[in-house]
């Protein structure tokens, strides 16, 4: 076969057209504006939308009903009155006090006297009216009289007088002793106890060195034999 002879293209020229040249208006006029064109509102056919209603429910009865509990009154307040003054009262006579009586104190008193050994400290007797002491029944035996006196009493008795023979004997401190004592120590009374016949009187007072009203006293005569 014999091949198509190509032919090459043969270029064309296109005219361009001017470019317009803008005309400007001397006096220009601002073209009116179209009105605006209402547009109808749709109107939307209503839609029935069912409402879903609940059912009522069943009251649940418990097996053990508890009981609620009832609210407290409200307490309500009592009105206040304005105090009324109370009737006059006609002038009483003051009440006639009864005297209050005071303890009664013990008498103050000598209950007895009794002899003590001032070796020992130890009481050898009561001395009563007549007593006889006999130096020979005393124990350990003494070889002369070595004795003291002592007062027993009732009361407060701050001190206690002795007469022996005469002779006043004042003595200020418990077992109240007519030759003294210190504490449970009694003093012998030597001679003033010597061996005869004796009368020893003991008074008690209230304050000491025998001041005060004197109580009751006790007086006592007795004997010490030696032989």
């Amino acid at each position: 076969p014999v091949p198509t002879p190509v032919v090459a293209p043969v270029p064309v020229t296109v005219p361009v057209a001017p470019a317009p040249t803008p005309v400007v208006a001397v006096n220009p006029v601002a073209a009116p504006k179209a009105a605006p064109v209402p547009v109808p509102t749709p109107v939307m056919a209503p839609v029935s939308v069912a409402v879903p209603v609940a059912p009522t429910p069943t009251p649940v009865v418990p097996a053990n009903p508890v009981a609620v509990p009832k609210a407290a009154p409200v307490p309500v307040p009592t009105p206040v009155m304005p105090p009324m003054k109370p009737p006059s009262k006609s002038p009483t006579k003051n009440p006639t006090k009864t005297p209050t009586k005071s303890p009664i104190q013990p008498t103050l008193k000598i209950t007895g006297l009794g002899l003590v050994n001032a070796n020992t400290n130890a009481k050898v007797m009561d001395l009563l009216n007549g007593t006889v002491v006999r130096m020979g029944d005393i124990s350990p035996r003494l070889a002369r009289p070595t004795f003291n006196i002592n007062a027993s009493f009732t009361g407060m008795v701050d001190s206690v007088v002795f007469v022996h023979k005469n002779q006043r004997y004042i003595e200020n401190n418990a077992f109240f002793a007519m030759c003294a004592n210190s504490g449970s120590d009694f003093f012998n009374c030597g001679g003033k106890l010597a061996c005869g016949s004796h009368e020893v009187t003991a008074v008690p007072y209230p304050k000491d060195r025998g001041q005060g009203t004197a109580g009751e006293g006790l007086t006592v005569s007795f004997n010490i034999q030696c032989n």
